[in-house]
């Protein structure tokens, strides 16, 4: 049997000097072949990033559909459909891992390895089933409106004027308000990361909400497994450091002007 290539991470193709609709195009094509390169690995080996990397495809995928205005409901209805399982899997990937790093006691360890390898063989069904092929097979497709020079100054000015509305009076310890911005932030990212440099501040205000979600993943599952009052103690209080974080790194995110170099080569 051939040896599985590495995951694939997200490669950015060139796009300097292309129209928009093939920038586009192009973008679409690098979102589908991320995705796609990391289907052998998920179905045949146990290596979780994999699945993580396949996930990241998808997401930046529909985040072009979304953001780009593609006429493709089909197909956006089918991820839909399709992806639950597999945010499942990388939930229990993610808190194994944690356990593990926190000396989790050994029948809190075994029982969620227990709920991750069927986590994970629920994910394999969907990655091999003729429906997920399908889903990833390229095909052309077309915006709702013709994309025109500086588009992508347009989209980005879009997407950070959601995220801002988002952040708007937010109260930074209620988890549904941060997640709804972290999901907003990562469009915005997935959307323009490729043809704009974004601000590095972006990047650290996504790390911080991504911990968080990570922090209220593990609270969740770990009391599903009956709970542990030393590791509920060290998820409150690492919540607690990052939610103080969280004002100064939203307000020096919010101070940068939009977009923060020119178009990518």
């Amino acid at each position: 049997m051939p040896t599985l290539a590495p995951p694939r991470k997200w490669r950015a193709p060139p796009l300097r000097g292309t129209a928009p609709s093939e920038a586009l195009a192009r973008l679409l094509s690098a979102a589908f072949e991320q995705a796609a390169a990391n289907v052998r690995g998920v179905l045949e080996s146990g290596v979780a990033e994999y699945l993580h990397q396949l996930r990241v495809g998808l997401r930046r995928l529909r985040a072009l559909l979304r953001a780009y205005r593609v006429k493709a409901k089909p197909l956006r209805r089918e991820l839909r459909k399709l992806t639950p399982p597999l945010g499942e899997a990388r939930d229990w990937d993610v808190f194994c891992e944690w356990l593990d790093a926190s000396g989790a006691p050994s029948r809190l360890r075994v029982a969620a390895e227990e709920r991750r390898r069927k986590a994970r063989a629920a994910a394999r069904a969907v990655v091999g089933s003729p429906a997920f092929e399908e889903a990833l097979r390229e095909r052309p497709l077309r915006t709702r409106h013709v994309l025109k020079p500086g588009f992508e100054n347009q989209i980005l000015e879009r997407l950070s004027r959601k995220a801002r509305k988002a952040a708007r009076a937010v109260d930074w310890r209620d988890a549904g308000a941060r997640h709804e911005l972290r999901i907003r932030l990562k469009r915005l990212r997935y959307a323009c990361d490729a043809l704009l440099k974004l601000p590095p501040e972006l990047e650290t205000l996504q790390d911080t909400l991504g911990e968080l979600n990570d922090l209220d993943v593990a609270a969740s599952l770990l009391a599903d497994l009956g709970g542990h009052p030393r590791l509920a103690r060290r998820i409150a209080a690492r919540e607690r450091a990052l939610i103080a974080r969280l004002p100064r790194e939203w307000r020096a995110f919010d101070r940068r002007k939009l977009p923060a170099s020119a178009t990518r080569a």
